[in-house]
């Protein structure tokens, strides 16, 4: 994330509670780069996680992308 924020300009503007990583066994960081593109990054900490389970099966990379047209 820390490269998103010195090359271009991204910055925080949300993060997940603990509450909510308690409840979904994951934490969340949202990023607003420039114009209207955004980032969530997502890091499981339970295996049984969305995120977690998708690491499973997948290596580390991009999960979703959406356009708005």
């Amino acid at each position: 994330m820390r490269w998103h924020k010195e090359k271009f300009d991204f910055r925080e503007v949300a993060r997940s509670t603990k509450d909510s990583e308690n409840r979904h066994g994951m934490k969340s960081i949202v990023l607003r780069g420039p114009g209207k593109i955004g980032w969530i990054f997502t890091q499981p900490i339970e295996a049984a996680s969305t995120a977690g389970k998708y690491l499973k099966n997948h290596p580390e990379g991009l999960a979703f992308l959406n356009f708005e047209v």
